[in-house]
């Protein structure tokens, strides 16, 4: 398993160079493909990715339920640890969002473009979630991949932006999910007691 993580990660920095290098006229290829049936769809699946905070709510009375309390604070964390990264680089690398060159955003987002929080997000409960809920591992890969194509439809993100805020993400899920059953995360997990 772990060396199928690695070998993820190796293609999603090679994806990463691949979509830095074509940024401009993917997000272009977008532009000129948008019809209104896929501006719906895309636009749902955005907010939905902005409301990732209901999900993870969502999930974690399913693990409550289940009694499967010990992995809601994981969850939490990797979510909250990809987003503090997320912002954290969108500060440090000020990378403007695909309007600055011109793309018409088909809906409002504020802030820097590197990388994308929808993204990090999501990815960043996939570890946990295929962990617990393992039989729905490839409806939550489908959502995740689904909202951080949205933003690259919708003309807020480059394709990069989306590809490195999924390594953050999945990474950050990665490492609370090791850290899960380290000495110190469970005395500061009291949920599982």
């Amino acid at each position: 398993m772990e060396q199928k993580r690695i070998m993820g990660l190796l293609a999603a920095f090679t994806a990463f160079a691949f979509a830095l290098r074509y940024d401009r006229q993917i997000i272009l290829f977008f532009q000129t493909h948008r019809n209104l049936a896929l501006d719906i769809f895309f636009t749902a699946f955005t907010h939905i990715g902005t409301m990732i905070a209901v999900l993870i709510i969502i999930a974690s009375l399913f693990m409550w339920k289940r009694h499967k309390q010990g992995w809601i604070a994981p969850l939490w964390l990797s979510v909250g640890f990809a987003a503090f990264i997320t912002y954290l680089i969108k500060y440090i690398v000020l990378r403007p969002r695909p309007e600055a060159i011109g793309i018409a955003a088909a809906i409002a987002a504020a802030g820097y473009s590197f990388p994308s929080a929808h993204s990090s997000t999501a990815f960043a409960a996939l570890p946990v979630m295929d962990k617990v809920f393992g039989r729905l591992r490839y409806a939550w890969i489908l959502l995740a991949c689904v909202i951080a194509l949205s933003r690259v439809y919708l003309g807020v993100h480059y394709l990069s932006d989306i590809i490195f805020g999924a390594i953050i993400g999945y990474c950050s899920g990665w490492l609370f999910l090791e850290l899960k059953n380290k000495k110190w995360l469970r005395k500061v997990n009291f949920l599982e007691r």
